[in-house]
């Protein structure tokens, strides 16, 4: 089989790339000019979209692939009767919210569970549950100088500052968007946002705030204000809370200060994998806190802590629990100061993080590698 992997973030494609060579496939690699950001609507300028229509054109390729959905690939295969294959690892992935979706040419393969049942009920007709996995397996052997770490970007897409105290909404209508976020925040496994805000709040927020949306999206304006500006508000919150109630010990590895007065270390985000793998291997405790656009399903990070031999602690996420035994493979917490707990009692006790971390690893490296994955795809496919 030959594939046209387009490249929309370099490491996973690389990664899946050597994963569908290692299962005899060749694969053919195509990098975007300019990046491209699936946060928000993609609109590919005139280069970039001519050279995919180029490379699709001129080659015979038997399906196109990328690591998440974007539209006008789905629109060319589309056009050209070719199967166009997406692994959804990253949300948000704002071209999922686009007609393109119900196209028979286009096959899902979701690592969130609930994605799954979203996708289905938009009218994707190939749908497929895939857990992400770990696209490199081996234990990073250092001295551990962080107490715990966490790596990753901490959201400040305000969207023209609609929570800050320069907003143009009215305190009722902010009041009942802080409440509805506070609620999501305390609310795991469970999406409060596919419930529609009420008109008034809707009709300001478009009115002082309005979202430049293309015109063949299918999902109701509501639900795409609460994804856009509340849900990064969501996350925003969760995790700067948590990171206060770890006070000294923590280290976070995002590269913005967004408050004065913390209580943690904030260090430049890694600018590459090698740098990942150091931080990993140098933490007693790495942290991961998952994004909320995920429900149910298993960031691609926290394989890649266990599959570099890292101790992980995470937020309750209920898929962990399909793959990996809780307090022999990983650790969650509850809240904040079970949170604080937990690290507190493993920071003092490194044989129980060797041990868990030991079991995490060969997990992994037996059933949750890339090249599982890629495996799983190619047996869907035939």
């Amino acid at each position: 089989m030959r594939i046209l992997l387009i490249a929309l973030e370099q490491e996973s494609s690389y990664a899946i790339q050597k994963a569908f060579e290692e299962c005899g496939q060749e694969v053919d690699i195509f990098f975007f000019q300019k990046a491209v950001d699936l946060h928000r609507f993609v609109v590919l300028d005139l280069e970039n979209r001519t050279a995919l229509a180029t490379v699709l054109q001129k080659q015979d390729f038997d399906l196109v692939f990328s690591i998440g959905y974007l539209h006008e690939a789905s629109v060319f295969c589309h056009m050209l009767g070719c199967l166009y294959v997406s692994w959804i690892l990253n949300l948000p992935n704002f071209d999922l919210f686009r007609n393109s979706v119900s196209y028979s040419e286009n096959y899902f393969f979701a690592g969130e569970s609930a994605l799954v049942d979203w996708l289905k009920k938009s009218g994707a007709q190939n749908v497929f549950y895939l857990p992400a996995a770990a696209a490199f397996c081996e234990k990073i052997e250092s001295s551990k100088i962080y107490e715990i770490s966490f790596i990753g970007k901490i959201p400040v897409w305000n969207r023209g500052e609609i929570f800050s105290e320069e907003t143009k909404l009215s305190r009722s209508c902010l009041g009942y968007l802080d409440g509805f976020v506070h609620s999501q925040r305390v609310l795991y496994g469970w999406d409060l946002f596919s419930d529609p805000l009420p008109l008034a709040v809707l009709e300001e927020i478009m009115h002082y705030y309005p979202i430049e949306a293309p015109a063949d999206i299918y999902v109701p304006f509501s639900f795409l204000c609460s994804q856009y500006y509340l849900m990064p508000q969501v996350i925003q919150q969760e995790r700067l809370i948590l990171f206060q109630g770890l006070k000294n010990l923590l280290t976070v590895f995002t590269g913005q200060r967004e408050e004065e007065n913390i209580s943690y270390v904030v260090q430049p985000y890694p600018k590459g994998l090698e740098e990942r793998k150091r931080i990993i291997a140098s933490s007693k405790i790495n942290l991961n806190i998952t994004n909320r656009y995920f429900i149910n399903g298993i960031p691609s990070h926290a394989f890649e802590i266990m599959g570099y031999g890292g101790f992980l602690i995470t937020n309750y996420q209920k898929e962990f629990f399909d793959f990996f035994e809780v307090g022999k493979e990983w650790i969650y917490f509850e809240n904040a100061n079970d949170l604080l707990l937990k690290t507190v009692f493993y920071c003092n006790h490194p044989e129980a993080r060797e041990e868990i971390s030991e079991r995490a690893l060969e997990k992994v490296k037996k059933k949750h590698l890339y090249v599982h994955r890629a495996e799983r795809i190619l047996e869907l496919l035939d």
